[in-house]
């Protein structure tokens, strides 16, 4: 007699966990937009988003001038240098400037159409983590999973974040483990899943963590499935080949040698090299390691949490499908942390496993309780929302406005020298010591900057090298000018310095030829 009175009561609590889901999902993006919001608006500024920002962009808009050549290559010229000075970024594979470029040739070069394309990529993410949380537990968990991701300060912080390592990655990663998961079980057919793989690479190495292993999760179980899942793993480890062969063609590549240089520098050296360490780039050092603090101080208090969840997770899911698709969702960003520590700081991906862990232990705590799960995401929604200006970078909009007071200030086709510190990452021309300037400068200079020149030697050394340099700029960055360089440029003008910035000082010498 209670068989019959079972079924609309299990349709009844199926409706009502619809409605929680769907109401926490939507809560989830509005947090996420709210929190992203202030990262619109103005100028790519001096800080890790401001430079990544300008970096993109900056070739982006390369592609839109000069069309794909070098096979697209990202090209990080200027409107005045020559073509054969070009410099290529090679670290990371070409895929967000392709498509960023693409997108400009409907809208226009804009920074907010940049940040744009990064923040729909967070809110898919959102969407994808729901939905791939809710296939291995229930609706309610995988909509709580997506609003604890979108409190997290690597949405709110990240989420506008134009870089390969951003929100455009992590989401190919989620729709690789969405599709492959029913693509390996025999479902449906394994293109798709090839071809997220073969996006997710081509923006950056670390969309390649997701198909690897999860080929090699259905490969060691066996069964009728299990060439699937080798060809999956086969065929990311394919695209990381040919992308990084590619790579290693390009011109300055210097073959494989350049390759694994710039691979390896993405370990703890970069984040900290000795000049830093010694306090020559505090500013810079000052906000990674603000925001890593900040992220450590709002997640410590989740921990306990999370590995209750995990706990709880792992006692009462299903040996296999569950389990793996589990740990698939928290080994990447944890290889990705130790494969690459300085991402740990600036890109914060070892955080994003976090999110199903909370969210399943959060839902098994609480069960079938709707109306307390519905209380619980409002507060957690108005507690992200009142604090999200703590997690705020601090940015300073003075590189971008000097960039705009040189391009107001000189010909076309000037070249500049200046004291700025400089991207270390990005090479010079061939034969040439000094570095690109800093893109957040360049960008809306468009001018030929070459950093690093700190003494009255080095101004000697760069006028011998770069002869075609008739400019110098003066900045405090990332100290005060060396006295000595400034008697030399005294010596060397040919006019009297104009004064481009008064808070801080920032000055503009016309060298003689």
């Amino acid at each position: 007699m209670s068989a019959p009175r079972s079924v609309p009561q299990d349709d009844a609590a199926g409706r009502a966990s619809s409605l929680v889901a769907r109401v926490v999902l939507a809560l989830a993006l509005i947090v996420a937009s709210l929190g992203m919001s202030p990262g619109f608006g103005g100028e790519f500024r001096r800080s890790w988003l401001g430079h990544n920002g300008a970096r993109y962009t900056h070739v982006a808009r390369n592609h839109l001038r000069w069309g794909w050549v070098e096979g697209g290559a990202p090209l990080l010229l200027t409107e005045s240098e020559a073509f054969g000075a070009q410099a290529t970024y090679l670290h990371h594979p070409p895929g967000l400037g392709w498509l960023m470029a693409n997108v400009f040739r409907v809208t226009g070069v804009h920074e907010d159409v940049a940040r744009g394309i990064a923040a729909l990529a967070t809110l898919l993410s959102l969407v994808l983590l729901a939905s791939l949380v809710r296939s291995v537990t229930d609706v309610r968990t995988g909509a709580f999973a997506a609003l604890l991701a979108a409190l997290f300060p690597m949405t709110w912080v990240y989420g506008t974040h134009v870089e390969v390592q951003g929100p455009i990655v992590l989401a190919l990663s989620l729709g690789v483990l969405l599709v492959g998961r029913r693509a390996l079980a025999g479902e449906r057919s394994l293109w798709p899943t090839l071809l997220l793989t073969l996006l997710a690479g081509w923006v950056d190495w670390y969309g390649l963590y997701a198909p690897v292993l999860l080929g090699l999760s259905v490969w060691s179980r066996g069964g009728a499935t299990r060439r699937r899942g080798l060809l999956l793993a086969g065929w990311a480890c394919l695209v990381f080949a040919s992308v990084a062969a590619w790579l290693a063609t390009r011109p300055g590549a210097e073959g494989f040698e350049r390759l694994l240089t710039a691979v390896s520098s993405r370990g703890p050296g970069e984040v900290l090299s000795p000049r830093e360490a010694a306090g020559g780039d505090s500013v810079d050092w000052g906000q990674r390691v603000g925001s890593w603090a900040r992220q450590v101080h709002a997640l410590l208090p989740g921990f306990p949490i999370w590995l209750a969840g995990l706990a709880l997770w792992c006692w009462r899911a299903p040996r296999c499908p569950r389990r793996v698709v589990w740990m698939l969702l928290v080994l990447p960003p944890v290889l990705h942390a130790a494969v690459f520590p300085a991402g740990m700081l600036e890109h914060a991906y070892w955080v994003f496993g976090l999110a199903p862990a909370l969210g399943a232990g959060l839902v098994m705590a609480l069960g079938a309780h709707w109306r307390v799960l519905m209380g619980l995401a409002a507060a957690l929604a108005l507690a992200g929302i009142f604090l999200r200006p703590q997690a705020q970078l601090t940015e300073d909009v003075l590189p971008a406005r000097v960039g705009q007071a040189l391009a107001r200030e000189l010909p076309p086709g000037s070249w500049v020298l200046t004291n700025y510190d400089t991207n270390v990452l990005i090479p010079g021309a061939s034969g040439d010591r000094f570095v690109m300037m800093r893109p957040e400068v360049t960008f809306y200079a468009d001018t030929p900057v070459r950093g690093g020149v700190e003494s009255a030697a080095a101004l000697r050394d760069a006028r011998q090298r770069l002869p075609q340099a008739s400019w110098f700029l003066l900045t405090p960055w990332p100290r005060a000018p060396d006295p000595q360089l400034r008697a030399a440029l005294d010596r060397a003008s040919e006019s009297a310095p104009r004064k481009l910035s008064s808070s801080p000082e920032v000055w503009l010498y016309a060298l003689e030829r």
